[in-house]
């Protein structure tokens, strides 16, 4: 039986064969758009198409309607062939709602596309030298982070920072708990509940990669977001040195650079350094007023 759509693509077709063979208007395809003004020429018989001879697009993500098997696609959203969110570890979450993209095959996950407590590194979450300033491009980053987790209000998750090697435990603990939280103040700020989410500093206890090199150092500075189901109860701890000025909640992020250590910066104008380091540490940061005494001989 036919349906409307197929009676009104027949009805036109025929229409213009009738005004094809009447007035000499070509039109090859028979969509009702005479070939001199058809931009897709070859389009197959029975398609609905714009007044420029080309198919239907009702969700504008590239794939024409009659071959969209997700007519409904959100504006924006990447497609696959067939018009379908793309889902790039196949665990049924499209990718424009999965906060762990990478979950290895066959993993139950949650609608948030994370199996249980896993854990996804942040890229590119970088911050200004020895400090828990982010960078312009970190921002952007945690933008998509934001809205992703605004999009999975059921989800809590922790906020895990990480150092490499270089410095002082305590030092390299700080550092990584005001980088958590600077991470966490700036998702709050833009919309997520602040009672979702955890900060924690690991300073360098659980490195990824060896701290012998610059490169693997590079690696070990880091932000985690791990995520965590509904269950798990969100608590604080916070590891702050009685000596140190706690974060303020609103704390600014500001434009800065993405290389973390430098120590030249630190040292008196007449004093020469030859040489430069890629780490987070800058030991002048540690002295206070002559009594503190490093963990380890440091000469610059």
């Amino acid at each position: 039986m036919e349906t409307e759509y197929e009676s009104q693509s027949l009805l036109l077709g025929l229409r213009y064969n009738f005004f094809d063979a009447k007035y000499g208007v070509q039109d090859a395809d028979g969509d009702g758009v005479a070939d001199e003004a058809d931009q897709c020429p070859g389009t197959p018989r029975g398609v609905q198409v714009d007044s420029v001879g080309c198919p239907l697009d009702g969700d504008k993500d590239g794939v024409a309607d009659y071959l969209d098997k997700c007519p409904n696609t959100p504006a924006g959203e990447e497609v696959d062939a067939q018009g379908c969110s793309l889902d790039g570890d196949g665990d049924g979450v499209v990718d424009a709602d999965d906060m762990c993209p990478d979950t290895p095959a066959g993993t139950e996950v949650m609608s948030n596309g994370c199996g249980g407590e896993q854990s996804v590194v942040l890229r590119g979450v970088n911050f200004e030298l020895n400090s828990a300033q982010l960078t312009v491009n970190a921002e952007t980053i945690l933008d998509g982070v934001a809205a992703t987790l605004s999009s999975s209000p059921g989800f809590n998750v922790e906020l895990q920072g990480h150092t490499d090697s270089m410095g002082s435990d305590s030092y390299n603990m700080n550092l990584s708990q005001n980088r958590a939280k600077s991470v966490k103040n700036y998702l709050v700020n833009q919309g997520v509940e602040s009672g979702r989410l955890t900060a924690r500093g690991y300073g360098e206890e659980q490195p990824i990669a060896s701290n012998d090199t610059a490169e693997g150092r590079a690696e070990n500075r880091r932000v985690e977001l791990k995520v965590l189901g509904e269950q798990d109860v969100m608590v604080d701890e916070v590891y702050m040195p009685a000596t140190e000025e706690p974060m303020e909640e609103e704390s600014s992020v500001v434009d800065a650079q993405v290389e973390d250590y430098e120590p030249a910066a630190d040292l008196e104008e007449e004093e020469s350094v030859e040489e430069s380091y890629e780490y987070d540490y800058d030991p002048a940061a540690e002295i206070e007023e002559e009594e503190y005494e490093y963990d380890y001989e440091y000469e610059p």
